[in-house]
């Protein structure tokens, strides 16, 4: 929902040949997108199997184990998606089929091999592999053809502030997460630090946020 919303600012600004402004959305569309990622990835870690009794039963308390892993996964889906619209909104579609075929026939194979060794495993692994091949092949693609260069600062602040949360998920007791108010409680206390971490460390600014509602 977010790409969509930001694929007609993209459109507008390469229509416009203003490819300053198009890089500048680009950015911090980016920046939003490991936001909304990094404490997915960090808080998962901590309250898996919670979430697995809570949606699929104690039976299936062993998918947390997955759950971690495959993660992973939707933080690739994430980090590539405004790629993928970038590509869109340049119309260069075509150009990068190559990639889908790529990662369609590599992914076919890995599964072919991995799963019958390593079960699930193998399985969780090819699907990290081809939603990451995806996104670093598009980042690699707009790059060459855009001259454009990701500026991983806000990445990394948010990865800062994800960790931090993390440690505050730690540190919880564990009663937080014995039922399933503790649980929403747990989830409502990380993200509470991770907002304050992230404003700490200024990840997104007000005038990022008019860069990216302005249509002009």
């Amino acid at each position: 929902m977010f790409a969509g919303l930001i694929l007609p600012l993209l459109v507008s600004a390469w229509q416009n040949q203003d490819q300053e402004r198009f890089k500048k959305i680009l950015q911090k569309s980016f920046d939003v997108m490991a936001m909304a990622a990094l404490p997915l990835v960090i808080g998962t870690q901590f309250i898996a199997d919670r979430l697995i009794i809570l949606v699929a039963g104690q039976d299936f308390l062993e998918a947390g184990l997955i759950l971690r892993v495959l993660i992973l996964a939707v933080a690739a889906i994430f980090l590539g998606n405004m790629m993928a619209h970038a590509i869109i909104a340049i119309k260069a579609q075509k150009k990068v089929i190559w990639i889908y075929v790529f990662t369609g026939i590599t992914s076919l194979v890995a599964y072919l091999f991995l799963i019958p060794r390593f079960s699930y495993f193998g399985a969780a692994a090819v699907t990290i592999y081809s939603e990451s091949a995806i996104a670093l092949l598009s980042t690699i693609f707009i790059y060459r053809h855009l001259h454009f260069r990701l500026n991983l600062r806000g990445l990394l602040k948010s990865l800062a502030a994800s960790f931090l949360m993390g440690a505050v998920l730690w540190l919880l007791p564990d009663y937080f997460s014995a039922s399933t108010l503790g649980l929403f409680l747990t989830i409502a206390i990380a993200a509470a630090a991770y907002l304050l971490f992230l404003r700490l460390f200024r990840v997104f600014t007000r005038a990022d946020l008019k860069l990216m509602i302005n249509k002009n």
